[in-house]
Parts: structure tokens; sequence; C-alpha cells
């Protein structure tokens, strides 16, 4: 069918928003001054060595902005770009043939 094939690329997707925002989020969580003496220099006001260190506030606010980034991105590609999906200038869904 088609229609499936135009969805392929959604497990990438996925796979990488999951695992990047789960990575930034431990990165947070277990950084450590012990696992890296730079960080006890460099950052000493954001790692703490606890669970609930100013690095992890500072995470999340960098996942926050990657995911509005990436939804506004989308949407402008979408919008300018619809036959990429599928759709016509019209904005039918219809599948248009190459």
């Amino acid at each position: 069918d088609r229609g499936e094939d135009r969805f392929e690329g959604g497990h990438t997707f996925g796979v990488h928003a999951v695992g990047g925002t789960l990575g930034a989020l431990m990165t947070g969580l277990l950084a450590r001054n012990s696992a890296n003496a730079n960080l006890a220099t460099n950052l000493k006001d954001y790692v703490t060595d606890s669970i609930s260190q100013p690095l992890v506030v500072e995470q999340i606010k960098a996942i926050l902005v990657t995911l509005i980034l990436a939804t506004v991105g989308t949407a402008v590609q979408i919008k300018n770009m619809p036959d990429s999906l599928g759709r016509n200038k019209s904005g039918n869904d219809k599948c248009v043939d190459r």
C-alpha cells in the first residue's frame, strides 16, 4: 500500500526523539564530579552530586527548547512543502503519482 510507504520514517523520529530526550535527562541526573573532574571546575554551580542538582533543570530547559524548535521546524516544512507528504498543491490528501 502506497500510504504506508509515506511514513516509513516515523520510526526514525520515535527512536531519536525518545533516545535524545532520555539521554539529555539522564545526563543531568547522573553527572557527577567523581566521573569528570572538569565538572567541579567548570560547572560547580550546576553539578552538586545529587539527583536534584541544578543541571537537571538546565537539561529540562534544553529538552523543551529542542522540542519547540523541532515542532516549529516541522510545521514550517509541512506548510512549505505539502506534496512531500503526498498532498497536492490544492491541499487534498490524495496521493499524487509522479
